[in-house]
């Protein structure tokens, strides 16, 4: 097989559907969606594997292929949640939704992709290829409900599902995972300012890479997690680093600052650390200067003190207080 199309109605794949190794597949539908059924597959072994669809694809089947093309003309989903295994996303380009990649392999990304919700996960490793332009809004801090102060344990239970565009891997077994990024742009879908997420694993942390990032117009979320590592250059409209334990050498910008003031305008969750840095400076310092946080003492410390001394039982109530005024009355 190296063309399925269907000029007005939907594709449905329920069973296993192969193209010769190394050729070109393409699944069209003008008109319609694709849904690829629960053990359903689409293979094809080391070639290319092109979808084109005017409302969107469901697939909890399985699209195993050397690369992937998706495009989806009309307003719609992509959500392709089945163990995926794709080499290399060639782009995603849709017109208004959500775009969702499981990949249980390591993925490269080596063109454009374009929705206003993403979500791609690999496994053990994801590369961004320099030139790459990724497009979309994400959701907010507050609408990810990571706005107010996090702990440890709360960073390290956090799940992709309640963020908005991500780009995250997941342990490959034992090995270090990695996101390595080339000179990459992430630009907004249609807010005018976006949110977009890198997420490390939890325990097995491992490194984000970025070599270079243009998006000043974005707030930029790093879940390095306990131990993660982060480095790379950037220009961001925000920063914030859900980590501890690692640490973070970051240069560039954040909200158009640079310097020591750019380090004090990135965030950090759970707590600041001298480990974790932007522009050499500690993330939130004043002046390159990171001060010490106040805490409060588990009880009162005043607690026991009376504030008001009880009356002695001795004391006569009757005793006039004795007239020490200059002048009589």
């Amino acid at each position: 097989l190296t063309d399925l199309a269907a000029a007005t109605k939907a594709i449905d794949v329920t069973g296993s559907v192969t193209s010769g190794p190394g050729k070109t597949t393409t699944l069209a539908t003008p008109n319609g969606g694709i849904t690829v059924a629960p053990g359903g597959q689409l293979v094809a072994p080391g070639g290319l594997l092109t979808v084109t669809t005017a409302t969107g694809v469901n697939a909890p089947g399985t699209l195993a292929a050397g690369s992937l093309a998706v495009r989806a003309s009309q307003p719609g989903s992509v959500a392709l949640t089945g163990n995926n295994t794709i080499g290399t996303l060639v782009s995603a380009i849709l017109a208004d939704g959500t775009f969702t990649l499981n990949d249980t392999a390591a993925l490269t990304i080596a063109g454009p992709v374009t929705a206003r919700l993403l979500g791609i996960t690999a496994t053990g490793a994801l590369k961004i290829n320099s030139g790459v332009t990724i497009t979309t809004d994400g959701l907010s801090r507050a609408q990810q409900g990571i706005e107010a102060k996090l702990s440890d344990a709360q960073i390290a239970a956090l799940t992709t599902s309640k963020l908005g565009s991500f780009l995250a891997v997941t342990s490959s077994g034992g090995g270090k995972t990695q996101i390595n990024t080339g000179s990459i742009a992430v630009v907004p879908f249609s807010l005018s300012k976006a949110t977009i997420d890198l997420v490390l694993p939890q325990p097995e942390a491992g490194t984000i890479t970025i070599g270079q990032l243009a998006a000043p117009a974005i707030d930029l979320i790093l879940v390095t997690r306990s131990s993660g590592i982060a480095t790379g250059t950037i220009d961001v409209a925000g920063l914030l680093v859900l980590g501890s334990g690692g640490k973070a050498e970051l240069f560039g910008k954040v909200g158009g600052l640079d310097g020591q003031a750019a380090a004090n305008k990135a965030g950090i969750l759970a707590l600041p650390s001298a480990d974790y840095r932007f522009n050499a400076c500690p993330i939130t310092s004043i002046n390159c200067v990171l001060l010490p946080i106040s805490t409060l003492p588990p009880i009162s410390p005043i607690r026991d003190v009376p504030l008001i001394r009880d009356r002695s039982s001795q004391d006569d109530v009757d005793v006039q207080l004795p007239n020490v005024s200059d002048e009589d009355y």
